[in-house]
């Protein structure tokens, strides 16, 4: 696993200043310690030995050391860009030995495994690298600046190497190294040459020495005077050049917190079968899927009283970044002691006229929800009804912040109702209503689609809605489906229309009231920014009662990347899911293929009912979605995909 890059496999980086050669490759090193004036310190501190981090940023490729006594446990490694949240991470179980694992490198695991972030990210200085088990950051350390950026110059028996050091460096813990096999053959006697700060000093078959801002500001030049001339050809003509720092130093000068910045190097996107390196979601706007976790559950705490509210973190935490512009995540209502409705809006904001999920007393019922997040990082969650109920939040993405301009990014607004046909008059049986989007409550007067809370109410009939563009074809897809007398909602993004409106088909025997509260829209245009949103006409993908509904404890997959006019490299997908015909009680988990099942839900059901939720999920490397039925009976499950997120 270890060859390509180790000595042996005690022969490692923590080298002591006495030092023990730990490269094999042919490479010219930097090493140094920075005082991080100039770079973003990590969140969590520099792993202390024998655990470490290393990173090479050329290759975006991780070493992770140590960890020896969580043998067996899974470790999730995240990079984390300032201002633009996570741009890599993959999951990996830690092995017995020096190294515990590694990512992007032969043997390893590759990025987005475990994780379904499925892109190589472009490691730079200035980013963070961490490790987490679970939700708890156990280490992380912060990508350096310092590199050398030039070839090697042979002058007889002297060779110079050059390169860069940011501000902030502390100089006095650099050392330049050279490393090449063949000079074990030489009077130098080891595969490696070294240069220190300050005047040439002599060592086996060389001197050298390191100095600083000889050739400009933030600059360094390692000098090497070699004893015979075939050593100094060997040294200058070495493939390669890197620049290592370590952030901490031990008394035992076990040196922690590694960057490797190799000189030419090439190599690691694509590496391996790996994904390749891709442009990172960075306009305001844009969706950044994360493996879906659990931020709120209040049977842990208590619950929420009647007519009060909880807020829940969002920004800061789990790797997501300080400020994010919204959140995606599924709102679950658990052991309510009567009827009523929550509400999410950002935290410090007032509370809007409007509902994200409806229950009744006793009921286990969730509902996706894209609400701001507030300036505290935080959402509000209130309880409008007389008694006491749980609430549970698993977020799955977040937007990120700023004015969006580009085509497809997304902008939150504060949840606003857009239609009541209570005040008005309800939609008859195989009817239509529509209602106006662009231009409407200070929505622009060109949107691309829009997100949005419809809810069924005083329904005479059992049936389902379906919301697609005015001026469309209505598809063969549906929104939310109901029972006589159901009051229930379901969330949904719905292209818009030529003309800037929605239009819903009520298909039922009966009447029923319609009401749609809006939370966002996407710009209009065609997106090409990474992370941005391109909708579709609401087309179904999965029906199982075409083939075999989904066993109890098992999973469907169904292909997304290349299906149906979605591209085969597709980030994230939104669909409509919908649980019929089930035997028992339970909940359906959808998540990346090939990734690990998360311990959150997207959708409860009770025996014989048909529910519907909204879900924004990654998709796989293979580009499919697993449905996972965690009951005790089969159910059959159909998804209606309504739009996609470009790759990163």
């Amino acid at each position: 696993m270890n060859g390509q890059l180790y000595e042996s496999s005690d022969a490692r980086y923590r080298v002591t200043k006495q030092g023990k050669a730990g490269i094999v490759a042919t490479v010219a090193t930097v090493l140094c310690t920075t005082s991080l004036l100039a770079i973003p310190a990590a969140s969590a501190a520099v792993p202390s030995f024998p655990d470490n981090l290393v990173v090479f940023p050329d290759r975006d490729f991780v070493t992770v050391e140590g960890y020896q006594d969580r043998i067996g446990q899974t470790a999730t490694v995240e990079v984390r860009r300032p201002g633009g949240g996570i741009v890599g991470s993959a999951q990996s179980v830690v092995a017995a030995g020096d190294v515990a694992f590694e990512v992007n490198h032969p043997g390893g695991v590759c990025w987005g495994a475990g994780t379904g972030l499925n892109v190589t990210p472009d490691i730079r200085p200035g980013d963070v690298v961490s490790i987490r088990f679970g939700p708890t950051e156990v280490g992380a350390t912060t990508v350096q600046d310092a590199y050398v950026n030039a070839d090697s110059v042979l002058d007889g028996t002297t060779v110079t190497v050059r390169g860069y050091v940011a501000a902030g460096v502390n100089k006095n813990q650099m050392e330049q190294r050279i490393v090449e096999p063949a000079l074990k053959d030489t009077g130098v006697g080891r595969r490696d040459v070294r240069a220190v700060p300050g005047p040439l000093t002599v060592d086996a078959g060389y001197r050298s020495g390191l100095e600083f801002d000889v050739d400009g500001p933030n600059t360094f030049t390692a000098t090497y005077i070699f004893d015979e001339p075939n050593a100094a050809r060997l040294a200058a003509e070495a493939v390669g050049a890197s620049a290592l720092a370590w952030e901490a130093q031990d008394a035992n000068d076990n040196r922690q917190g590694l960057t490797i910045a190799e000189f030419r190097e090439v190599g690691g996107p694509g590496m391996g079968g790996c994904p390749p390196r891709g442009e990172v979601a960075t306009v305001p706007g844009s969706l950044m899927p994360v493996t879906p976790f659990r931020a709120l559950d209040t049977r842990d705490s208590t619950a929420v009283g009647a007519d009060s509210s909880v807020s829940f973190q969002v920004a800061g935490v789990n790797g997501l970044p300080a400020e994010v512009s919204a959140v995606v995540f599924n709102l679950t209502v658990a052991e309510a002691k009567s009827h009523g409705f929550v509400t999410a809006y950002a935290s410090g904001t007032d509370k809007p006229d409007a509902s994200n999920l409806n229950f009744g007393a006793g009921q286990i019922v969730a509902n996706a929800v894209t609400v701001p997040v507030g300036a505290d990082g935080k959402v509000t969650l209130f309880n409008r009804s007389a008694g006491t109920t749980h609430l549970l939040a698993d977020v799955s993405g977040y937007y990120l912040q700023g004015t969006p301009t580009a085509a497809g990014a997304f902008a939150a607004v504060a949840p606003t109702r857009f239609l009541d046909t209570r005040s008005s008059k309800a939609v008859s049986p195989d009817s239509t209503t529509t209602f106006q989007v662009a231009g409407a409550n200070g929505l622009p007067a060109s949107v691309s689609a829009v997100v949005l809370n419809l809810t069924v109410a005083e329904a005479q009939s059992f049936g389902f809605v379906s919301a697609y563009p005015t001026g469309m074809d209505r598809p063969n897809a549906s929104t939310v489906n109901f029972s006589a007398g159901q009051i229930i909602p379901n969330s949904a993004t719905v292209p818009v229309g030529a003309d800037g409106t929605v239009t819903l088909f009520n298909r039922s025997s009966g009447n029923t009231h319609l009401v749609v509260d809006v939370s966002g829209y996407y710009l209009p245009g065609t997106p090409t920014a990474a992370g941005t949103f391109q909708a579709v006409t609401p087309k179904r993908f999965l029906n199982t009662r075409d083939t075999t509904a989904a066993g109890k404890d098992s999973t469907v997959s169904f292909q997304v990347g290349g299906a149906n006019g979605i591209p085969v490299n597709a980030a994230a997908v939104v669909f409509n899911l919908t649980v019929a015909q089930a035997n028992s009680f339970g909940y359906i988990t959808a998540h990346a293929t090939g990734t690990s099942r998360p311990a959150v839900s997207n959708l409860n059901f009770g025996a014989g009912q048909i529910v519907p939720n909204s879900v924004t999920v990654p998709v796989g490397t293979d580009g499919r979605v697993s449905l996972f039925n965690r009951s005790t009976e089969s159910t059959h499950l159909l998804a209606d995909v309504s739009g996609y997120f470009l790759p990163n």
